[in-house]
């Protein structure tokens, strides 16, 4: 055979052989996108303690792996973040429209020293692993990451509490102030493009919750076939997409109709060729 037809048939065999390892690979995939999204969908998020039950209003968003433990309220929007926890056991949580709660937030209540729920109002953002605790936070509130709220604190509408800052138990955070530090303690006045620009973000995130919402609503074989034609988004492997010639976007790289090898005059396969 001549030497020029025996490159020929390595190359075409080399590209069959990567097509079936990347075939293998999407396998694989498929398998494990399946498997994780069903031990996902299975996490349970809502816990009744003693007679009481979280009570979920429409259009929230909560993640799978984040739990509701018994008397909790959310209104419409609202969006409780991944591996976040709202135990609402000796006394209860509400949380209003539209009001997000981050990764990691920690919500509880207490009773012993007093009876103090968790009000958390409207509009209210909350950083990522924070903890707030047995307090209220009025409309339009935002809580910057890994911020503390303590016992029997209010922070008025409007105010932003800094990211790292302890709010102490019993304290009143004026309304539209900036507090800041541990303990925290008043910066300033918020300023009004501030305010409008804490209130846009509040809006940005609530949307991205319902984003979120869907994607965690897919069923297995939706997140399987996705994740499927993702990777073969990286592979020129219409072959595997369309096995039908006369449906395949463009001769197959591995072969055409005819069964040999890359084309010389096809664009795609010129490098094979140099």
């Amino acid at each position: 055979m001549p030497l020029a037809r025996v490159e020929i048939v390595m190359r075409a065999a080399s590209h069959l052989i990567k097509a079936i390892g990347a075939r293998l690979e999407v396998v694989g995939l498929d398998a494990a996108a399946a498997t994780a999204s069903a031990a996902s969908g299975s996490a349970s998020t809502e816990v009744p303690f003693g007679n009481k039950t979280p009570a979920v209003s429409q259009n929230t968003f909560i993640a799978p792996n984040s739990s509701l433990i018994g008397n909790v309220t959310l209104g419409e929007g609202v969006g409780i973040w991944y591996n976040s926890v709202l135990r609402a056991d000796v006394n209860r949580i509400e949380v209003g429209a539209r009001s997000q709660l981050e990764d990691r937030v920690v919500v509880h209540v207490a009773k012993f020293n007093g009876d103090l729920p968790t009000i958390i109002g409207e509009n209210v953002h909350v950083g990522p692993g924070c903890t707030i605790h047995a307090c209220t936070l009025e409309n339009n509130v935002s809580i910057g990451a890994g911020a503390t709220v303590l016992d029997g604190a209010v922070v008025k509408e409007g105010a932003r509490v800094g990211a790292g800052s302890t709010v102490t138990p019993g304290t009143v955070v004026g309304a539209g102030e900036l507090w800041e530090g541990v303990p925290a303690r008043k910066v300033r006045n918020l300023e009004q493009g501030e305010s409008q620009g804490l209130a846009e973000a509040a809006v940005v995130a609530q949307e991205l919750s319902l984003v979120h919402a869907a994607e965690c609503g897919k069923s297995p074989e939706v997140v399987a076939q996705e994740a499927h034609e993702h990777y073969l988004s990286g592979f020129n492997l219409d072959l595997a997409l369309h096995p039908n010639p006369a449906t395949r976007q463009r001769p197959g790289v591995l072969f055409d109709s005819d069964f040999r090898g890359p084309r010389k005059d096809d664009p795609d396969d010129a490098e094979e060729w140099q």
